[in-house]
């Protein structure tokens, strides 16, 4: 992408167009009032510092004959052309922004990058040291972000670190929040500490010693400061990523005393939530035999303190996650399913926990055992059985050819769950055996018994307004499944069914019964009215326009359609902008 294309895609029109009136105006503000502190272009992306209520960083650049652009502002995040892009564009294009936008000439004055570029570079190279110093200087006055970058890479010093304490001050400033940081905060918030955090990174090379006990009073601070922000678009998961990176690579490029830093790791494995730092498995070639066997022998200590829990246990389970993470990590460094399984079986208080070691068992290539501990889960629960196991059961069953075991499973998974998805997994198993039309029959049979069985009990509950009957509901959407639309009309004439397959039945035979679909879009039209939101009124009349087709093809009269149209605009009359809406409408 050429500079010259670039900026044919920035013509004030165009930013007009992207940013709308309000932001093009006040980044052009930003613009006159020399918001735009730094401003570059390479390769054909634009890159720029903002000033606003932070300093904000853009970059643009041309995304198949388009305009892309980010920015870490609050609007910027949510995908918007801000007025920190249109500011930047400005001040890249030199545009004469004094005109109204409705009157601006969509071409700008003509100035070429490469120029520009060309005409700093020769300035620079005729500058004294000491004049670009004060430069340097006088910008990182109005930066806080380059101010930072400088005083951590003097602390660093040209062979080692020379004030360690001067990086601490910075990762404390960094996290300090003093109040709480609400949303729009966040993005700046979260770029500043991952800035530190980046400006550590070179001590790799000369003090990896120093940075690892560095990155861990990073993590600490991460996991405290973490409480105080907004953090909805996860920010913090950036952060602590770029932590446990650069702790794991600072311990492999420093190689600690495995002592000391097992019990650190430990610690932390325990008392952090949120994991900010790796598992023991990555730390395995650092800590070596010794770290590896400190740290196990601290683990298993503690796991001395967590009780056995049998199938239903309540008291003991909570507390014991991580610990638990942490044997079920040192198991697997060990290798071998049993030790892994001696982990497990310390909590066998729900039946997940036998699915899980039969999915490892048979992972393992151990189908007997897999199948033992699933039927123990199945034993251990009969009142509540688990479908996960059942269908994990089945599985295994008809793998190795033991098809009518494995249909009863799935059979009683459906008799306790008569559902689409349970009849779903009757017909793969049916199907692998070969069986299916007769069980197909059994199936429908069996969801239509026990659908007859529940509207009996809600006939005798009519009286319960709150109740409403959804009918043959999954019998319809099972036939829907199977593509038998006509036979899943005729039960949801039969028994009834749900609003939203009333309507899915009715645009599935419009073509061919245009006049059995009418009464259903009324119906539906009318609920997206009764709702009184707009999203309801637009799609309410979106519907109105496929009825008048509907009347049309049905061999009513323009009348008729207008009367219900009529009736519509009476029924609904204080639905003030559904009536507007409406009156905008070709209907009208």
């Amino acid at each position: 992408m050429s500079t010259a294309d670039l900026r044919s895609l920035l013509t004030t029109g165009a930013l007009l167009k992207l940013a709308g009136e309000a932001a093009f105006a006040r980044g052009a503000g930003y613009h006159r009032g020399g918001r735009v502190i730094s401003l570059a272009e390479a390769d054909g992306v634009l890159t720029a510092e903002v000033a606003g209520t932070e300093d904000y960083h853009v970059r643009i650049w041309s995304d198949a004959g388009r305009v892309g652009f980010d920015c870490d502002c609050p609007v910027g995040i949510e995908l918007r052309f801000c007025k920190h892009c249109v500011a930047a564009a400005l001040e890249w294009t030199d545009a004469d922004t004094a005109a109204p936008p409705d009157h601006a000439h969509p071409t700008p004055k003509p100035r070429r990058g490469s120029d520009r570029k060309e005409a700093v570079h020769a300035f620079l190279a005729g500058q004294s040291k000491e004049a670009l110093m004060e430069m340097l200087l006088e910008h990182a006055a109005e930066s806080r972000r380059l101010r930072t970058r400088l005083e951590l890479r003097a602390a660093a010093g040209a062979t080692g670190p020379t004030s360690p304490a001067r990086f601490r001050r910075a990762v404390d400033a960094a996290f300090r929040t003093r109040e709480f940081v609400d949303y729009e905060r966040a993005p700046s918030y979260a770029r500043r500490i991952l800035d530190v955090i980046g400006e550590l990174r070179p001590l790799l090379d000369t003090a990896p010693a120093a940075l690892v006990e560095l990155v861990e009073h990073a993590a600490v601070c991460a996991v405290r400061a973490v409480e105080d922000v907004d953090d909805s678009d996860g920010y913090f998961s950036e952060i602590f990523e770029a932590i446990g990176d650069l702790h794991l690579e600072a311990c492999k490029r420093a190689r600690p005393d495995p002592i000391p830093l097992a019990r650190r790791l430990f610690e932390r494995a325990l008392r952090d939530e949120y994991g900010v730092l790796a598992g023991v498995e990555a730390y395995a070639e650092v800590l070596g035999p010794s770290g590896l066997a400190e740290y196990r022998a601290l683990a298993e200590a503690e796991w001395e303190k967590v009780p056995p829990l049998g199938p239903g246990d309540r008291e003991g389970r909570s507390g014991r996650f991580k610990i638990t993470e942490i044997m079920e990590a040192l198991a697997c460094l060990e290798g071998g399913v049993e030790t892994w399984v001696e982990v497990k079986r310390r909590d066998l208080s729900s039946s997940y926990q036998f699915l899980k070691i039969a999915e490892r068992y048979r992972d393992a290539g151990d189908p007997a055992q897999a199948v033992d501990w699933a039927e123990k889960g199945l034993a251990a629960f009969p009142a509540t059985p688990d479908g996960r196991l059942r269908t994990f059961l089945a599985g295994v069953h008809q793998d190795q050819g033991r098809h009518d075991e494995a249909l009863e499973l799935v059979w009683a998974e459906l008799s306790d769950r008569p559902d689409l998805d349970e009849y779903r997994q009757l017909k793969e198993h049916a199907d692998r055996a070969g069986v299916w039309p007769q069980w197909r029959e059994r199936a429908l049979a069996l969801v239509r018994e026990r659908a007859d069985a529940e509207n009996a009990r809600r006939a005798a509950r009519a009286g319960v307004a709150w109740y409403d009957s959804s009918g043959y509901s999954t019998l319809v959407r099972i036939l829907l499944w199977e593509r038998r639309v006509e036979e899943a009309w005729s039960m949801a004439r039969e028994g009834g069914c749900s609003e939203s397959l009333w309507f899915e039945l009715a645009r599935k035979r419009e073509a061919e019964h245009p006049g059995d679909a009418i009464p259903i879009y009324r119906r539906r039209i009318e609920a997206a009215v009764s709702g009184g939101s707009n999203r309801g009124y637009e799609d309410a009349v979106r519907l109105l326009s496929r009825l008048s087709e509907l009347y049309t093809r049905a061999g009513r009269t323009p009348s008729d359609f207008a009367e219900y149209l009529a009736a519509l605009r009476n029924m609904f009359r204080r639905k003030r902008n559904f009536i507007k809406l409406l009156g905008a409408s070709p209907l009208a």
